[in-house]
């Protein structure tokens, strides 16, 4: 059996939980920012809300994650994703060769992850969720990568936003409020459409994230992230790039929506380290 270290369990992990991907290239074309007009950034923040409240709808893609440190070394995973649009979510998260590394169930009540290489099956039910790192702790929690996926884009910004400030091409950037790391101080910019495309953390040299939206999105259904970039000033950087997006025409069942494991599979909750790590 191929022996998988935690390391590169805990990034592959880390990075199939992170999320759409969106890099926005450079200031050339852009137009510059204009006085906003009366209402206008009320009406683009509803525009926010509304894009939040898609329809739950079975769904199941595949992506590229790309991580890369400081020191220019990095990887490459697979990441395959199935859900009825909200929770439980089912992600397998496979290297070189077509290798499953992890295996996660992400439901309510509890984080489940199963690691073949260790016949291991670590679960958190915890209050609070394990969160994300990529050499030094991320903002954001597998949870709600995975949520900005599938276009639940308040529950992760959340619903207050305030201070706006017009930025090139229409765009309007918001002051977040909240308790939480990405909400709290933090600032969001919405496209001419209501979408996120750039959040930016408090901190100076905190983490910022572009997103970036399918252009032609199958009839009837709405834009959702193509491509997200997560990036940190010091040289840390994860790219999550979609493959393929399919809606099938009946809902997952349960039994496909499981966890499935060997019998003889030892179960542990996740350790300090481990929480810290992801």
């Amino acid at each position: 059996m191929t022996r998988i270290s935690h390391t590169a369990v805990k990034f592959g992990f880390i990075l199939a939980c992170i999320a759409c991907s969106a890099f926005l290239s450079g200031c050339s074309g852009m137009q510059p920012a204009r006085p906003l007009v009366p209402g206008e950034a009320d009406a683009r923040w509803a525009q926010y809300l509304a894009a939040s409240n898609g329809h739950d709808v079975p769904v199941a893609f595949t992506a590229s994650v790309r991580y890369a440190l400081p020191d220019k070394s990095g990887h490459r995973v697979l990441l395959t994703l199935w859900s009825n649009g909200g929770q439980p979510y089912r992600v397998d998260i496979s290297a070189g060769f077509n290798t499953i590394v992890a295996k996660i169930l992400e439901s309510p009540d509890i984080f489940s992850m199963y690691v073949p290489s260790e016949e291991t099956l670590y679960f958190y039910d915890g209050k609070g969720k394990p969160g994300l790192k990529l050499g030094r702790p991320v903002p954001f929690t597998p949870e709600s990568i995975i949520r900005l996926l599938t276009g639940k884009y308040a529950e992760v910004f959340g619903v207050l936003g305030s201070d706006p400030q017009p930025g090139p091409d229409a765009a309007i950037s918001y002051l977040l409020a909240g308790d939480t790391p990405i909400t709290d101080g933090a600032r969001l910019t919405l496209n001419n459409q209501g979408l996120p495309t750039l959040w930016r953390d408090a901190a100076a040299n905190g983490w910022k994230m572009e997103i970036e939206y399918d252009e032609n999105p199958e009839p009837a259904q709405r834009a959702l992230p193509e491509r997200i970039t997560l990036t940190q000033p010091d040289g840390y950087e994860a790219v999550f790039l979609i493959k393929s997006r399919n809606y099938p025409k009946k809902p997952f069942t349960r039994e496909q929506l499981k966890l499935k494991m060997p019998p003889d599979t030892k179960i542990q909750p996740f350790s300090t380290t481990w929480k810290e790590c992801i």
